[in-house]
């Protein structure tokens, strides 16, 4: 019978019904492609055959009886060549709104013609367009990596695929938990190559936990609850100890100091918490580093007014030493930011007496003892919302001022150990309550930057600066402003490009922010 199909077609020849009147049938010969050539011969009435180039066949089938006689008989066998896509865009990446003209024109069918184009240009699964023209010119609003493409189907139904990366600049934000009320006290980091939350899931005043499902935070798993004991979960600090990830995190109900770490480097399920100081009311304004090979705390004695610093014995942060005392005087410790300054844990710091903005740097390597903390700001509420980190191989400090209608300001030291410091600069002033709140400081891509909240508006916002020092600094932006939306901010450099977790008040959701 007729055959037709798409290159390689398979052919189930059958010539069961051939016959003969005063005999039998005790050949049967095979041309499959009409040729001339027989190509298989056998005693059995069946073949299969397989046309791997495309064209139009007469297939031809001779049969032998029992005395020599032969008669022949042929069919038509039709193999239809694929289409060969070709996608050629007039630019493969750029800022957001990025207009791309995807150009089909250089498809081709090399038996016949194409009848249809498809282009998913989002890559989402739906076709933006679908219809017979060779090209289509499309928008991209939204900041991220695309992997656009183009299917051709030919006149015989035949069809062809092909697709190119899009790289849109510009944020890209997603929703990672949106559980009735979560999202406060976000710390991000990343975890085993992707990045990982640690957060408060507010309705149950549970501690929370969750990992992106890829390296670029473009898809994510399904969040885990890490300590469910009492009010707990607030004030998170994540970090990777000794190859799992690691939280620190203040239990209200006990006024306990917390800390639990995974017990896969992934974060899949979690050990059992343990309470690292119960004296009193402490724990609060965490954050967790690992300190000379085994993971530290420093944080708020509530209780005393007192800025404490603890680290654990060994590597995994099963067993802990006694606290410390960092600084006494007054009522300090709020907003501490810890981080590894020339060798030696240092602490950044509010003291709320004298609403200065301070530092301290150990005089060893494991932080058992410390030197004289410095005041480096001491404009009336500065300090608030700290954030410590290394920039050019010296220490610098994103914080807030609340005096002057709340500014955002940056400072830096003028030595690798932070005995003293330059003057600091004032990023963001313009109007408005609460600018600066939550500060959270890193290099990215080798320049200091900075995510904060603007709390007059309720936005996320983001500046960074124009040099390594961060002597001057770009204009600040709104990432995320749908709704009251960017508090609790915690900042990463993925991969070279900024990186944010934060909360959405209206709703209250989790949120991830990345530049790409």
């Amino acid at each position: 019978p007729t055959s037709s199909g798409d290159v390689p077609h398979t052919v189930n020849f059958d010539a069961d019904s051939s016959s003969d009147p005063d005999g039998t049938i005790v050949l049967y010969e095979w041309d499959f492609d009409g040729d001339g050539s027989y190509d298989a011969y056998g005693e059995e009435p069946t073949m299969d055959h397989v046309y791997t180039v495309a064209g139009e066949f007469t297939a031809k089938l001779r049969v032998t009886d029992d005395v020599g006689a032969q008669d022949t008989t042929t069919s038509d066998i039709s193999v239809n060549a694929y289409p060969a896509a070709v996608l050629e865009p007039n630019v493969l990446e750029g800022d957001k709104p990025l207009e791309v003209i995807f150009d089909f024109s250089s498809s081709t069918d090399p038996d016949g013609s194409i009848a249809n184009y498809k282009l998913d240009a989002e890559s989402d699964g739906s076709w933006e367009y679908d219809d017979t023209g060779t090209s289509h010119t499309h928008t991209y609003n939204a900041g991220g990596y695309y992997e656009a493409k183009l299917r051709v189907t030919d006149d015989d139904g035949a069809y062809d695929e092909v697709q190119v990366t899009i790289t849109v600049h510009g944020w890209r934000r997603l929703f990672v938990d949106q559980s009735e009320m979560v999202g406060e006290y976000t710390s991000i980091a990343v975890v085993n190559g992707n990045p990982a939350i640690s957060y408060q899931y507010m309705s149950a005043d549970d501690l929370k936990y969750v990992r992106a499902s890829d390296a670029s935070g473009s898809s994510w798993g399904t969040p885990v609850t890490v300590d469910t004991a009492g009010q707990t979960g607030s004030y998170t600090s994540l970090a990777v100890v000794d190859g799992y990830p690691a939280i620190s995190y203040y239990n209200s109900t006990n006024d306990d100091l917390m800390y639990v770490r995974a017990n896969d480097g992934s974060g899949s399920s979690w050990g059992s918490s343990v309470t690292v100081d119960s004296t009193g009311d402490v724990g609060q304004y965490t954050s967790l580093a690992v300190v000379d090979g085994n993971p530290a705390i420093s944080y708020l004695d509530a209780t005393n007014g007192d800025l404490k610093y603890v680290r654990a014995s060994d590597a995994t942060g099963s067993s802990w030493n006694s606290p410390v005392f960092v600084d006494i005087v007054g009522l300090v410790g709020l907003y501490t930011s810890l981080a590894i300054v020339n060798g030696r844990p240092a602490i950044s710091y509010h003291d709320l007496s004298n609403t200065d903005l301070k530092y301290v740097r150990a005089t060893n390597a494991s932080g058992g003892s410390w030197g004289t903390p410095v005041t480096i700001d001491t404009t009336s509420n500065a300090g608030r919302h700290t954030s410590l980190a290394v920039v050019s191989g010296y220490p610098a400090i994103s914080y807030q001022v609340i005096a002057a209608n709340y500014q955002l300001r940056y400072v830096r030291a003028t030595d690798a150990n932070g005995s003293t410091w330059d003057t600091p600069i004032t990023i963001d002033s313009v109007g408005g309550l609460g600018l600066g709140t939550y500060s959270s400081l890193a290099v990215v891509g080798g320049f200091p930057t900075i995510s904060y909240y603007r709390q007059d508006g309720g936005y996320l916002k983001y500046t960074q600066a124009l040099d390594a020092c961060g002597v001057t600094w770009s204009v600040p932006i709104r990432v995320d402003a749908m709704g009251s939306v960017g508090d609790f901010t915690s900042l990463i450099d993925l991969n070279g490009y900024p990186a944010i977790a934060y909360h959405r008040a209206t709703n209250e959701d989790l949120k991830f922010a990345r530049l790409y």
